[in-house]
C-alpha cells in the first residue's frame, strides 16, 4: 500500500490538510468577507474613474467644439476673402477692357462703316442710310452682347426740310412685322408701342412731348436702329428732348470724342439697365465736324457678367453710380446673374470689410462700380456643421465607452463571483498553506520571480500543480497551436516521445512537370482541392496532419491520443487518399487542362517511436522528429505513383491486426539514403467497397474491356482494347477541355458587348457579318499583315461590370461549339507530334502566357489598385498594347493554337513540295500546311447551317469577323518559323518596334506580341519542365523517324537529333524566350520560359546522345514486337482455318 506524501519534517499532506480544514472554517468565511470587501472598494474607485473620465470627456468635448467652429468659420472667411477678392478682380479686369478698348472699337468700326456707304452711295450727311442696317451691325453686337445699336444724324435748321422730306421716303429698313429674335425692349410701355406702331414714319422731327420740334437746331433725330421692330415709332425723335441725353450728346459735339451716358432706366420693360456709349462720325479722316453719332447700348449685367468668365458662379455683388445721377445707383448679384432692382445699394447690407471699387472715367459721366461679397457666400453653415460632427464624435465615443465600461463591470461581476466560489472550494479542498503556495504560484507562473518570495524554496516546485507534458501538447493541437512568444522564455518546452506511431508522406507523382505548363491560380486550385478533401478524410479516420509543404502531405496518427491500430488507420487513409485524388483530378481536367487527370499520388508509411513538439516562436509549429520521420520520407520517395509503399515494420504491425492479405512484398529490394537496402511492401486492400472514389480505376477500365470485348482466354483484358479506351476518354476530355476554354472567352466577348451597351456605345451601324464558305483567289499567306489594328480603350465601357460567369450560352451555342471542336479533332491525323493532344496543349499554354500578360511594376500595381475600374484597364490596355481589354482577339488567338496543325501530314513543308501532293501546288509551294489549316478550319466554322447560332454568338459586326480572321492569319502563318520571308518582315517588324522605339508602335507591338505567344506555346514543351520536354521530344522524334522510314525524309533523325535540338535552342528556342522577356507585357512567365529553356539546353546537351540511343533502340523493339504481332496474327488465322476446316469435316463424317 502506498504511503502518503510528506514534508520533509515528515508531516503528512494529509495530516495538514485535515488540520487545516478544522481551524479554518471560520477564517474561510472572514477571508471571504474581506475578498468582498476588497471588491467593494474596488468597485467603488472605478466608478470614481468612471465619473471623472466622463467629466473630462466632456469639458474635452465643449473646447473642441468651441475650437472647430472657431477655426472652421475663421478659415471660412478666409477662404472667402480670397475668393472674392480673385473673382472681384477678374470682373474688374473684364469690365475696364470693355469700357476702354473694346467698345470703342466696335464703334469706330461702325462709324467707319456709315462713313463708306455714304462715299460709296455719294450721299451727303444727313440723308444717308445704311442698307442692311442689322448685317451690317453684327459684328458689334455679338462682339459685346448689345442691347440695341443706333446712328442719328445731326440735322441743322438750313437742312431740316431736306431731311423730313428724306426720311419718309427711306424707312424700308423698318421691318414690316414683329421679329422673332428681339433682344431689347425699350422703357415705353410695350402696349403703347403697338398702339402707335405706324404704317408709315413720322415725317418732321418731333420731341417726347410730341410736339414738333423747334428752335435753330441743331437737332439730333433718331435714324436707324436695331433692333427696329418695336422702336420704329422712335423714328426722327428729337433726342436733344432728352434731358438723359442732352449732356453726353453736346460732349461729344464740343470734343469730337466718345463718351459715356447716364444708366438708363429699362425696368418697365422687364431688361436690365442701360448705359449709352456715343462714338462721333466725322465728315471726313481730317475734320473734327461731327456729322452724325453712333450710340452702342450695353446692359450693365452684361458688362459685369460675361459667360465663361468663371467656371464656378460669382460670390459677388456689385453696385453702379454715376456721377450725371447723384443717388441713383442700380445692384447686381452675380451669382444669380440677375437684377436686383434699380436704386437698391447693396452696401448696406454687404460686409464693410470686404469691398472693392474700380472708377470708370468719361467725358459726361463718371462710373464707380463697387463690388461685396453676395448673400450666398456670406450665408455658410459649414463651421455649424463642422462643430456638429465634432459633438456627434464625442458623443458616440462617450456612448461606447459607457457601453464598454457596462460590458466590462458585467464581465468583472462574473469573474469576481467565479473567483470567490473558486477561492471557497480550494479553502475547503486544501489547508491553508497548501492553498496559499498555488495562488502565489499561479501568480509567479504568470512572470513573478520566485526568487522574490521568501516562502517559497527549490522543493516548493514540487505543489505546483503543473499540466503533463502530453496534456500541454493536446492543449496546444487543440487550439491551433496558440502558444505566445512570452511563454517560450521561462516554460518547459512542449515535447514528449510517443513510442507507437505511424507516419505518412506523399506527394503527387508528375506534379512538378504538371505545374510548369499551369497558371499559378490553376496550381493552388488542384492543390487546394486535393489537401482539403485529406483533410476532411484525416478528421474522419483520426488522423492528425502535421504540415504541407509544395505538394507534399505529411500526417500522423498515435499522437497526441495514443492508437492501438495506428498502422492499419494510416493505411485505410493512405487507401481512401489516394481513391480520392483519383476522383478529384478526374473532376478537374476539364478546368485545369489535360493531363490533370494522368496526376496519381505516392504514399511511403512506416512506423515506429516518434518525438513530437511544438517549435515556439513568432509562429509556432508542431513538428515531427527522429528516424520513423525519416524512414516514412524514404518509403515515399523510393515509391512508385498511384502505389501505397509500407515499411517492414508497418507490414508486420497491419498483418498482426488480422490485414496480412492486403499486404504484397514488393519484388526489389529499394536502396534508401542512409538505410541501405530495404525490403518494402505494397498495400492493396482487396475490398474496396469503402473507398471514396468516383473515378474510373485502372481495374473498373479493365472490366469494361472485359464486357465490351468478351474475356481473353488467361482471363485478362487485351492490353491494346484497353489502351484504345483510354485513349478514346483521353481524347474526349482534351475536347471538353478546349470546349470550356473557348466558352469562357466567348462569354467575355458577350460581357464587353453588354458593357457597350450600359455604356450607350451604339455598335448597330456598323453591318452586319457575312457568312461565307465561297473560296476567294486571296491566298492565306498573302493577307497577312504588319500590323493588326486592334480596337482603341473606350473609357465608357467600363462604367459598369458585367460579370462574364453570368453569361449563359444557350444549348445551341454549347452543342455547336463543341460539335465544331470535336470535328476539329478529328481532322488531326494520328501523328506522334502533331496531333490533337499537341494542339491542345499549345491551347494550354497559350491561355497561360494570356493570364499571365500583367504589369510587372511595383509602381503600376500600387497605383492600380488605388485608382478605379476605368484607370486600371486604361492602364493595362496601354500596357499591353490593348490585348488585355479585346475578348475577342484572346478568343482569335486560342482558336488560331486549336487549329493551327489540323490536318498536318507528319512531314515538313519541304518534303510536301518535294513530293508534289495537290496543296503545295495549291499554295504555290509556300506554307503549305499552315494554309491548308487555316483554310479548312475556316470553311468548316463558316457553315451556316451547322454553326449559325455559335457565329451569330462570335461576331456581332463585319468588323468583329474582319479582325478575327487576321489574327488568326497571322497567327497561323507565325507558326511556319522556316519561310525566310516570313522571318525577314517579323525581324522587322520586332526591329522597328522594339528596337528603334518608334512612336506609332502600339498596333505593331500588339501584333508583336499575339505572334510571339502562339510561337512560344508552339514549341513550349521546351520552355517547359525536364519531363514535358522529353514527352514531346521524344514524340517529334518518333514522328521524324517514321517518315524517314516510310521514305519520306532525307536523313535519319539519329544522326543529328542531338546536335540539331542544341542548335534548336540556341537559334530559336531561347532567343524567342528573350524576346517574351523583352517585350515586357509578360511579367515573371518570361524568366520562366527563359530559365526552363535553358536548363533543358544544357541537360539535353549532357543526355542527349544516351536519349536518342534509347529511342532508337526501343523503336527496333517496337518494329520487332510488331512483327511477332503480325505473325502471331497469321499464325492463328492459319489455326482457325484448320479448326474450321476439322469441324465441317467432323459434321460431313458424322452426317449432321
Amino acid at each position: 500500500m502506498s504511503q502518503p506524501a510528506t514534508h520533509d519534517d515528515g508531516t503528512s499532506y494529509a495530516d495538514e490538510g485535515s488540520l487545516g480544514s478544522i481551524e479554518s472554517g471560520e477564517d474561510a468565511i472572514q477571508r471571504d468577507r474581506t475578498a468582498e470587501g476588497l471588491a467593494s472598494s474596488e468597485n467603488q474607485a472605478v466608478a470614481y474613474v468612471r465619473k471623472g473620465i466622463m467629466i473630462m470627456l466632456f469639458v474635452t468635448a465643449m473646447i473642441s467644439i468651441e475650437f472647430v467652429y472657431h477655426s472652421t468659420l475663421q478659415r471660412q472667411k478666409k477662404t472667402a476673402a480670397a475668393l472674392f477678392y480673385s473673382q472681384a478682380a477678374q470682373v474688374q479686369q473684364r469690365l475696364q477692357e470693355s469700357w476702354t478698348h473694346q467698345h470703342a472699337t466696335a464703334a469706330k468700326g461702325l462709324a467707319n462703316d456709315i462713313s463708306r456707304f455714304a462715299n460709296i452711295l455719294q450721299e451727303e450727311y444727313p440723308t444717308v442710310t445704311i442698307p442692311d442696317f442689322p448685317s451690317t451691325t453684327q459684328t458689334a453686337r455679338d462682339l459685346l452682347n448689345l442691347s440695341g445699336v443706333w446712328w442719328f444724324p445731326l440735322v441743322t435748321k438750313e437742312n431740316r426740310a431736306e431731311w423730313e422730306e428724306y426720311a419718309p421716303n427711306h424707312a424700308d429698313w423698318i421691318p414690316s412685322k414683329l421679329s422673332d429674335n428681339l433682344n431689347l425692349r425699350f422703357r415705353y410701355n410695350a402696349e403703347e408701342a403697338t398702339a402707335r406702331r405706324l404704317v408709315s414714319i413720322r415725317p418732321d422731327i418731333f420731341n417726347a412731348d410730341g410736339n414738333p420740334a423747334v428752335g435753330d437746331g441743331p437737332f439730333a433725330p433718331m435714324w436707324q436702329m436695331f433692333p427696329a421692330d418695336e422702336a420704329s415709332h422712335l423714328v426722327n425723335l428729337n433726342l436733344f428732348s432728352l434731358k438723359d441725353w442732352q449732356a453726353p450728346i453736346l460732349d461729344v459735339l464740343s470734343t469730337g470724342n466718345p463718351t459715356w451716358g447716364p444708366i438708363l432706366d429699362a425696368s418697365e420693360a422687364n431688361v436690365s439697365p442701360v448705359s449709352a456709349f456715343l462714338y462721333p462720325v466725322l465728315s471726313d479722316k481730317n475734320s473734327s465736324k461731327v456729322k452724325a453719332i453712333v450710340v452702342l447700348l450695353s446692359s450693365w449685367e452684361s458688362l459685369l457678367r460675361k459667360e465663361g468668365l468663371t467656371a464656378s458662379p460669382l460670390n459677388l455683388m456689385a453696385v453702379v453710380r454715376d456721377s450725371c445721377q447723384v443717388g441713383v445707383n442700380v445692384t447686381f448679384d452675380l451669382n444669380n446673374g440677375d437684377f436686383q432692382g434699380w436704386n437698391r445699394d447693396a452696401s448696406k447690407d454687404a460686409d464693410a470689410s470686404l469691398h472693392s471699387e474700380l472708377e470708370l472715367s468719361s467725358a459726361s459721366c463718371n462710373y464707380t462700380v463697387s463690388f461685396y461679397p453676395s448673400s450666398s457666400s456670406v450665408r455658410n453653415h459649414k463651421a455649424f456643421w463642422h462643430a456638429f460632427v465634432t459633438a456627434l464624435g464625442f458623443a458616440l465615443a462617450a456612448s461606447m465607452f459607457a457601453w464598454y465600461d457596462l460590458l466590462v463591470a458585467k464581465r468583472q461581476k462574473v469573474v469576481l463571483e467565479h473567483a470567490v466560489q473558486s477561492r471557497a472550494i480550494v479553502s475547503s479542498l486544501f489547508p491553508e498553506q497548501v492553498h496559499d503556495r498555488l495562488f502565489r504560484r499561479e501568480s509567479l507562473g504568470e512572470g513573478g520571480d520566485p526568487s522574490l518570495d521568501e516562502d517559497v524554496t527549490q522543493d516548493d516546485s514540487t505543489l505546483v500543480v503543473f499540466e503533463p507534458t502530453k496534456q500541454r501538447l493536446r492543449s496546444f493541437l487543440d487550439h491551433n497551436g496558440d502558444v505566445s512568444m512570452s511563454e517560450g522564455g521561462g516554460l518547459k518546452p512542449i515535447a514528449d516521445l510517443f513510442p507507437n506511431c505511424t507516419v505518412l508522406f506523399a506527394d503527387i507523382s508528375g506534379f512538378t512537370a504538371w505545374s510548369s505548363v499551369r497558371d499559378p491560380a490553376q496550381v493552388f486550385t488542384l492543390l487546394e482541392s486535393v489537401y482539403q478533401a485529406f483533410d476532411k478524410i484525416a478528421r474522419k479516420r483520426g488522423v492528425f496532419k502535421v504540415e504541407t509543404i509544395g505538394d507534399s502531405y505529411v500526417a500522423v496518427t498515435g499522437l497526441p491520443d495514443p492508437q492501438e491500430d495506428h498502422a492499419l488507420i494510416m493505411c485505410r487513409f493512405a487507401r481512401d487518399c489516394r481513391a480520392k485524388m483519383n476522383a478529384i483530378t478526374q473532376s478537374l481536367d476539364l478546368t485545369l487542362g489535360p493531363d490533370t487527370s494522368d496526376l496519381r499520388m505516392r504514399f511511403g508509411l512506416h512506423s515506429g517511436p516518434v518525438t513530437a513538439g511544438v517549435l515556439r516562436g513568432e509562429k509556432s509549429r508542431f513538428q515531427l522528429f527522429g528516424d520513423t520521420v525519416n524512414t516514412a520520407a524514404r518509403m515515399e520517395s523510393t515509391g512508385q505513383r498511384d502505389q501505397i509503399q509500407l515499411s517492414a515494420t508497418t507490414a508486420d504491425l497491419v498483418t498482426k491486426a488480422g490485414k496480412g492479405h492486403w499486404i504484397r512484398a514488393r519484388e526489389e529490394k529499394v536502396v534508401a539514403k542512409g538505410k541501405g537496402e530495404l525490403q518494402t511492401y505494397w498495400f492493396h486492400p482487396q475490398n474496396s467497397r469503402r473507398s471514396i472514389s468516383s473515378t474510373v480505376s485502372d481495374d473498373s477500365l479493365t472490366k469494361q474491356s472485359d464486357d465490351i470485348w468478351g474475356n481473353q482466354e488467361d482471363g485478362e483484358a487485351d492490353d491494346s482494347q484497353l489502351d484504345m479506351m483510354q485513349q478514346k476518354q483521353k481524347h474526349i476530355r482534351l475536347i471538353d477541355y478546349n470546349v470550356d476554354l473557348l466558352a469562357g472567352l466567348l462569354r467575355q466577348v458577350i460581357a464587353q458587348r453588354r458593357m457597350l451597351n450600359l455604356a450607350k456605345i451604339d455598335a448597330t451601324q456598323e453591318p452586319a457579318p457575312v457568312f461565307s464558305r465561297e473560296k476567294s483567289n486571296v491566298k492565306v499567306l498573302d493577307e497577312v499583315v504588319e500590323v493588326i489594328s486592334l480596337p482603341e480603350f473606350d473609357a465608357a465601357a467600363y462604367k459598369g461590370y458585367v460579370d462574364p460567369e453570368t453569361i449563359n450560352l444557350g444549348p445551341a451555342v454549347k452543342a455547336q461549339l463543341k460539335r465544331y471542336v470535336a470535328v476539329i479533332a478529328a481532322m488531326y491525323r494520328n501523328n506522334p507530334f502533331h496531333n490533337f493532344e499537341h494542339a491542345s496543349h499549345v491551347t494550354m499554354s497559350v491561355n497561360k502566357l494570356l493570364q499571365r500578360i500583367v504589369a510587372p511594376e511595383m509602381k503600376v500595381r500600387r497605383r492600380s489598385l488605388q485608382m478605379g475600374g476605368k484607370e486600371l484597364a486604361s492602364d493595362l490596355h496601354h500596357y499591353t498594347y490593348g490585348i488585355t481589354s479585346d475578348p475577342l482577339t484572346q478568343l482569335a488567338i486560342v482558336f488560331a493554337a486549336l487549329i493551327h496543325d489540323c490536318d498536318h501530314w507528319g512531314v515538313s513543308n519541304q518534303q510536301l513540295v518535294k513530293e508534289g501532293v495537290p496543296i503545295a501546288e495549291k499554295y504555290q509551294n509556300k506554307s503549305v500546311a499552315e494554309q491548308n489549316s487555316v483554310d479548312l478550319a475556316w470553311d468548316l466554322l463558316m457553315d451556316e447551317e451547322e454553326y449559325g447560332e455559335l457565329l451569330k454568338c462570335m461576331f456581332a459586326t463585319q468588323s468583329e469577323l474582319d479582325r478575327f480572321r487576321q489574327v488568326v492569319v497571322n497567327v497561323v502563318m507565325a507558326t511556319d518559323i522556316f519561310d525566310p520571308e516570313l522571318l525577314a518582315m517579323r525581324q522587322a517588324r520586332w526591329d522597328k518596334a522594339f528596337t528603334e522605339r518608334d512612336d506609332d508602335t502600339p498596333n505593331r507591338k500588339a501584333t508583336i506580341v499575339i505572334e510571339h505567344i502562339v510561337q512560344a506555346s508552339d514549341v513550349a514543351h521546351s520552355m517547359q519542365h525536364w519531363h514535358v520536354y522529353q514527352k514531346w521530344n521524344r514524340r517529334l522524334f518518333d514522328e521524324l523517324y517514321t517518315a524517314f522510314r516510310a521514305g519520306r525524309m532525307a536523313k535519319d533523325p539519329s544522326e543529328f537529333w542531338v546536335d540539331g535540338e542544341v542548335k534548336f535552342f540556341d537559334s530559336y528556342v531561347i532567343p524567342l524566350a528573350k524576346k517574351l522577356k523583352e517585350c515586357g507585357v509578360f511579367g515573371v512567365s518570361s524568366e520562366e520560359c527563359l530559365n526552363y529553356a535553358i536548363n533543358n539546353r544544357n541537360e539535353w546537351k549532357s543526355k542527349g546522345a544516351q536519349i536518342v540511343a534509347e529511342l532508337v533502340l526501343n523503336y527496333k523493339l517496337r518494329d520487332e514486337e510488331e512483327a511477332e504481332r503480325l505473325r502471331q496474327e497469321e499464325l492463328n488465322k492459319e489455326n482457325g482455318k484448320k479448326r474450321r476446316f476439322a469441324r465441317r469435316r467432323s459434321l460431313f463424317t458424322s452426317g449432321g
